[in-house]
This record gives structure tokens, C-alpha cells and sequence, in this order.
């Protein structure tokens, strides 16, 4: 590899009419001595060519010649987590507060509203968003959105297998249009609200705004908003649950598919707050998956291992009720007395008994654990399952005695709204409780509408005409994008060493730099533990665990190892500042490398704006600049808004670093200009301000994924490094790979105060393997 190195040197460094020799004469086994000579050369070949293709002196004089407007001090990592905290506090509230709008409207809609049987479509008109089509006049494309809606009125879906014109339908329709109003005042207080739904326990969903929705040809539309994840989390409290499944012989053929089927779609309707797991039953009981021997997180990895298991299971021998009882109540028991304190629901405790009928009436073993104090609330739901189930009185008894509830599963089209009938009945101590603040989050998930990463927050809707009776009317829902909140802390002042993460309370990862292309994950969320992250090691495990409990608190100089890329990890001291974000499930660590200092940069003129405008090679980290800015703006909107100072834009300390960084870049990019340099592929700076520069423009789309300082590992090796840095970049080539191009780069460090600020994390370019194609 030394050879290859040392020859690409020594041909990009020679003149551009230098032919490659043909004969190298380079020695097969070269000595130790050797070794160190060729790697000494390629040192002092590749850092003379990066010197000169870069103009690395130049560009240190240009930011070293200007610093008496800037000072550096040391960050108070407490000071900044709590204000980022109240930020983010206030945020989320805002959305509870619109949420908190919208279900007393529809409650007050709901006691007002006097049923009847007798209206018709006709009688109650709506926006049936499957109606529209591609182009229709009431849709305008709306940034925000990112897509086609209209403002003016939200829209309805209905699932596939429900008639519009039943009775309950109809008059759902009529009092939710209500709502239009507070939709509509709610996007006049919020700019930044995306979606705001309502979903009915009837199955119609009412969306603002409206939009087309979206159909594939031959596709039959199968959604229905009651099997939503969102929609499940906020109509019912967390719960642990054991699914039971009879597999003894009597079982076979459409029956057991029924309920191989059943139980699939049962563990759908369950999210990570949720405790489970999936036993069978005849003679014999136990785990469906072995590796899964008590509940866990209904995450979307666990539940994948259940429907693997689920789909190998066999029919035999006779069936015992009172063994598979057995085995599921001591199942809770043992839960009970191991987990951890941030784990199980701590809440409800269900059985799931899906069987094709039986005449054991386990009596003695249900008697038995309803004494006992950890399984005496424990409730029994069975599934009487099969084309003719029979008998089924001992089913309906279990049910009764333990206050459950009895359902029949006799057909595959029967499975899906059966199966979600249990939510009804966890629902009512939800609705009966008379709380208004019970706001459910879930973790963040990837928008089918474009939007990116979005949470909901939701508050289910109680029909409170009848006081004592008060019932489940649906779930009303608010979405809040990922970015609005990453952006409350400041990337640019932590440095790119520095960070930001947030995790919920079942340490799933909410944002993180080194989480993966969020468009990878669909419509769940990624289920993602932040120790997959971080690494398991003692001070990590630490975090984590006070983050989950909720505390707030420190860890300070922890030894720590940041991977960059899939080849570079970095060791460094970090200290670590953690806190729960308000009442919400989320909380929010901020990790500081120690010893970090911030450069802060004051009287920038603003009056011309970035002067960047017409330099087409520049890219911007996608944050949020300045308050009313819509997220990730494009140069030319940004420098008007802080040429015009709006809402005190130019005057924020991101916007005056920002300022500062585009001046120097100016000057350097001149320089590169007025120097064509054949041997580099391309040229570039990136800034911790959230500046890139690419010479030529041209190459710049290479660079987009790149231009966020907080996820670019080669601009935090730069940072680190004393010296220039190197990354090959290799293509694959018939059985093979070959080294294609390598980037090449250094930092610029500023001097001042008796410390050094690294003003741009890498003055790089790239070169080809060979000479330019």
C-alpha cells in the first residue's frame, strides 16, 4: 500500500506533463529501514502537495489577521443544559397546549351534539381526501408540508370496509367539523404545527390540513387510524401482557391460521411501553421464541422474533387450561420480582387466551394467584377461535371471573377490528380517571408525507354527557417534527467534537449524530438503544440509566471513544450533562469534550448579508439560524435575513460567527480562483459555523451529506489531529476493489487569549488515484 501512496505522491506533486513510469522497480520485501523511508518521503510528498494545492498558509494568515473581535471562553456545561432544557420545555408544551384546545372542542362538541338515525350524506358534506386528484384547484403546494393541501378545511378518511353512510359515521362527521375552526387558530398561534388529526373509535380520521391521499395501483387501501400506533398509546394505559396460544391437536387447519393471524396482529397493536411476550399451550406450555424467556418491550425487533416463532409452531397432543394459567400467572410473578425499576407498564396486566374451545374450567388455579397480591388484578381476555368454536361457556367464565372479556374469531376477516376490541375495555379507567393531562409521546417516526422525523402527542376524547358512564369518542393527535427540536441547542457553540442527544424513557434513541439516515426508517420508530451508540461500557451504562430515571445531573471527565466513521474512532474525555425535558418522556444529554472553549464573534457589519450570494459552491449545515427561519434555508435566504436583521437575526451570536467565517472563505475562495489547480479533484472548507465551501461548484453535490459538522467524521479527525489527515476512498472493480480518490486535510487554528480555537475543522481538497479522468 506504502508503495502506491508514495508513487500517487510523487506524481501529483510532478508537473502535469509527467508521464507514470512504467517500471517502478519497487522491492517486493522491503526492509523495516526501507518501510520507514518510503513512509517518510509519502509524509513530506503529501504534505508538500497539500500545501500547495490548498493554500494552507494563505488561509491560516486570512483568519489569523482578524481577530479582534473575537474572544473564547469556557463553556458552563450546566448553565447551557438547563437553558436548552426550558427551550425545549417550552416547546413541547406549546404543543400540548394546542393538543389540550382541540379535545375540548371536540368534547364540548361531542355534549352538545343530539344524535340521529335518520341523517344522510347529503345532509353532512366533507372532504373525502380520497376524492382528490392530482391537480385539483383547492390544492396549493405548501412549503411547510411539503406537499399539495388546502388550508381551508381538513380532510376525512374512512377505512376500506366501513360504509359511509352508517348512522354513526355520519354523525361523527357532523360534530368533528367543528373542529375546522380551532385548526385552523391553532396554525395562526403555531407556524411551525404540522399535522393536526382525529381519529374515531368508529374508524373515521379527520386530518388538518387536507391532502390527497395517497394511493398505489392495484393496491387495495387497508388503513384504518384505530391500528395506528399513536392511536393505540393514547387510548389506552401501558400494559403487560402474556399472549397464550393453543396449539393441541384438536387445533388445525383454519383454525390454528386464525390464530397464528390473531396473535400477529394482537402484538401490532402494542409500542414500547408495552411488556410482552407469546407462550403456547397443550399438554405442555412454554416461550414461543426460547431466547425470550420473560416479557420485554414490544419493540419492533422483539415482535419480529414473536412472528417468527409464531409461524413455526406445530399442532399435538391434548390441551390444559389449568397448566397454560399456570405457567402465564407465574410468568408475572417472576417478572415481578426481577426486572428493573424503569421496567414493565405499571399498569395493566392482561392474559391474551386464544383456544378453539375446551370444557377444563381451571377454577382452582385462577382462585389461587387472585389472592395473591402481584397477579390478583391480573385479567383474562379469551379468544374463542375457528370457523365453529366449540364449547365455549368455560371461555366466557374465565372472562367474567377475572374481569375480562370474551371474543369470537371465526372468520380471517373478523380478526382485525375483534382483536382491537380490548382496547375499549383498558380504555375506560383512561376516560374514567377524569385526568386532561394524561399526554402520551410516542418516539420519533419517519412522516409518509415527506416531513422527516416526526413524534405525536396525543389525549384521548371522552364522551362526558354521562357522567357515570362517561366512554371513549377517539384520540386526538398533534405531530412535532424531530428538527424543531434538535434545533434548540446550539451546535455551532459545542464545536464538532461536542454533541447533543435525546433518548425517551425506555432509552430508545430519540436523535443522536451517529444514528443512520432517518429515511431508512419507515413508519416505526427505530427502536434504537443509545447503548448501541455510545458503547457498553461502565460510564455509558451510567448515563443511561439516570437519564432513563429521569434525573438530573452530571458526569464529568469520563474517559470516551467517539467512532466517526466505519473506520476511525477517536478517544477523548467528555463530560456529560443530562436532564428529563419538563413532564415529557424525553430527555436530553449534552456532551462536551473537556476542555472545549467557544469562540464568540461581535461586531460583524450585517448590512451586506453573507456576500456569499452568488457563490454557487457554498452549503450550509441544515439548522435553524435565526427564530422564524424556516429550518435548513438556502444561502440567499438566510443572508437577507441577516442583512435585514430580522427578528434581531444579525445580531445572534451564530449569525455574527457566521458573518466572520464568510468573509474569510471569501477572500480564500479568490485565491483559488485566481490558482487552477489540475491535480486536485476538488477543493474545500468546512466550518463549525455551518459554512462549506467547494471549489469548483460543480463538485459541491459530493458534499451535501457532509455539511453538518456534528455527523462529519473527517472534519472531526481534522479537528483532533496535529498535522494533515488522510481517507482513502476505495471502489469496487470486477472481484476486487481499487483505491479510486483520496481526501486530504488540516485545520486552521486561531490563537488567542493563550488558547487555541480551531476556526475551520479542515482546509481539504481530493484528489484521483493517478491522474484526473
Amino acid at each position: 500500500m506504502l508503495p502506491a501512496l508514495l508513487l500517487w505522491a510523487a506524481v501529483l506533486a510532478a508537473p502535469a506533463t509527467t508521464t507514470t513510469p512504467e517500471n517502478h522497480n519497487v522491492k517486493l520485501n522491503p526492509s523495516q529501514q526501507t518501510l520507514s523511508q518510503w513512509n517518510f518521503m509519502l509524509e513530506n510528498k503529501l504534505t508538500q502537495l497539500a500545501e500547495q494545492v490548498t493554500h494552507f498558509s494563505y488561509a491560516q494568515k486570512v483568519y489569523e489577521s482578524d481577530t479582534k473581535n473575537v474572544r473564547l471562553r469556557q463553556l458552563n456545561g450546566e448553565g447551557m443544559l438547563k437553558q436548552t432544557l426550558g427551550k425545549m420545555k417550552d416547546l413541547i408544551e406549546k404543543k400540548e397546549a394546542a393538543l389540550q384546545r382541540l379535545v375540548r372542542a371536540a368534547e364540548e362538541a361531542v355534549s352538545k351534539h343530539k344524535y340521529s338515525s335518520s341523517l344522510s350524506i347529503l345532509d353532512v358534506p366533507y372532504l373525502n381526501m380520497k376524492d382528490l386528484r392530482k391537480g385539483d384547484d383547492r390544492l396549493h403546494f405548501n412549503p411547510s408540508f411539503q406537499q399539495y393541501v388546502t388550508l381551508n378545511e381538513s380532510g376525512v378518511h374512512i377505512p376500506l370496509e366501513i360504509y359511509e353512510g352508517y348512522p354513526q359515521i355520519l354523525n361523527g362527521l357532523k360534530w368533528s367539523s367543528s373542529l375546522d375552526a380551532v385548526f385552523r387558530e391553532n396554525a395562526r398561534l403555531d407556524p411551525n404545527l404540522r399535522w393536526q388529526y382525529f381519529g374515531s373509535q368508529r374508524g373515521l380520521m379527520r386530518v388538518y390540513p387536507a391532502f390527497r391521499w395517497p394511493d398505489v395501483p392495484d393496491v387495495p387501501d387497508f388503513f384504518d387510524v384505530r391500528r395506528r400506533s399513536w392511536y393505540i398509546q393514547g387510548s389506552v394505559s401501558p400494559k403487560d401482557m402474556i399472549i397464550m396460544i393453543d396449539t393441541s391437536g384438536s387445533v388445525h387447519g383454519q383454525t390454528f391460521d386464525i390464530m397464528k393471524i390473531a396473535v400477529k396482529a394482537m402484538l401490532h397493536t402494542l409500542g414500547e411501553n408495552d411488556y410482552v411476550n407469546v407462550a403456547w399451550f397443550n399438554n405442555e406450555v412454554d416461550w414461543v421464541a426460547p431466547c425470550l424467556p420473560t416479557l420485554v418491550p414490544a419493540t419492533s425487533h422483539n415482535k419480529r422474533l414473536m412472528f417468527d416463532a409464531v409461524d413455526q409452531l406445530q399442532e399435538g397432543n391434548y390441551t390444559s387450561y389449568s397448566s397454560a394459567l399456570e405457567f402465564a400467572y407465574e410468568a408475572f410473578r417472576m417478572f415481578e420480582e426481577y426486572k428493573q425499576p424503569w421496567e414493565g407498564s405499571n399498569c395493566h396486566k392482561v392474559i391474551m387466551f386464544f383456544t378453539d374451545g375446551g370444557t377444563e374450567w381451571p377454577e382452582e388455579v385462577i382462585k389461587k394467584y387472585q389472592n395473591d397480591t402481584v397477579t390478583r388484578n391480573v385479567r383474562i381476555f379469551t379468544y374463542a377461535s375457528g370457523p365453529h368454536p366449540i364449547p365455549t361457556v368455560i371461555l366466557k367464565s374465565i372472562a367474567c371471573t377475572t374481569n375480562g372479556y370474551y371474543n369470537t374469531l371465526t372468520a380471517l376477516a373478523a380478526i382485525g377490528p375483534r382483536v382491537q376490541d380490548y382496547v375499549k375495555i383498558l380504555g375506560r379507567p383512561l376516560i374514567q380517571s377524569g385526568e386532561d393531562t394524561l399526554y402520551q409521546w410516542t418516539n420519533f417516526y419517519r412522516d409518509i408525507g415527506g416531513l422527516g422525523m416526526m413524534a405525536t402527542v396525543t389525549l384521548p376524547v371522552a364522551n362526558l354527557t354521562e357522567k357515570n358512564d362517561q366512554s371513549l369518542v377517539g384520540v386526538m393527535g398533534i405531530d412535532m417534527a424531530l428538527s424543531e427540536l434538535e434545533a434548540q441547542y446550539s451546535k455551532q457553540i459545542i464545536g464538532p467534537l461536542g454533541y447533543g442527544f435525546a433518548i425517551n424513557q425506555n432509552g430508545f434513541v430519540v436523535f443522536h449524530p451517529r444514528l443512520k439516515d432517518q429515511q431508512a426508517y419507515m413508519e416505526e420508530s427505530p427502536d434504537l438503544d443509545i447503548l448501541e451508540l455510545e458503547g457498553r461500557r461502565l460510564d455509558s451504562n451510567r448515563v443511561r440509566e439516570a437519564m432513563v430515571l429521569g434525573e438530573f445531573g452530571s458526569f464529568l471527565n469520563v474517559s470516551h471513544v467517539q467512532i466517526l466513521d466505519s473506520k476511525h474512532a477517536l478517544p477523548i474525555r467528555m463530560n456529560f450533562h443530562f436532564g428529563q425535558i419538563g413532564n415529557s418522556t424525553f430527555r436530553f444529554c449534552l456532551a462536551l469534550p473537556v476542555g472545549h472553549v467557544a469562540l464568540e464573534v461581535s461586531s460583524q457589519s450585517h448590512e451586506a448579508g453573507l456576500r456569499l450570494d452568488n457563490n454557487k459552491g457554498v452549503l450550509l449545515a441544515p439548522w435553524a439560524y435565526c427564530d422564524g427561519l424556516e429550518e435548513d434555508p438556502s444561502v440567499m435566504l438566510l443572508s437577507e435575513a441577516i442583512a435585514n436583521n430580522t427578528n434581531n437575526c444579525s445580531l445572534k451570536g451564530q449569525a455574527q460567527h457566521l458573518l466572520w467565517d464568510a468573509a474569510k472563505i471569501g477572500l480564500i475562495w479568490k485565491e483559488w480562483e485566481g490558482t487552477p489547480e489540475a491535480r486536485a479533484k476538488s477543493r474545500f472548507i468546512f466550518t463549525d459555523s455551518g459554512i462549506t465551501a467547494v471549489y469548483p461548484e460543480t463538485e459541491k453535490i459530493h458534499y451535501m451529506n457532509q455539511r453538518d459538522p456534528s455527523r462529519n467524521g473527517f472534519f472531526k479527525r481534522a479537528a483532533r489531529a496535529k498535522a494533515f489527515v488522510f481517507d482513502v476512498k476505495h471502489k469496487k472493480q470486477g472481484k476486487g476493489v481499487r483505491v479510486e480518490s483520496v481526501l486530504v486535510g488540516r485545520k486552521i487554528a486561531v490563537k488567542k487569549q493563550n488558547q487555541n480555537y480551531i476556526a475551520a475543522g479542515s482546509l481539504s481538497f481530493h484528489f484521483y488515484h493517478g491522474r484526473n479522468p
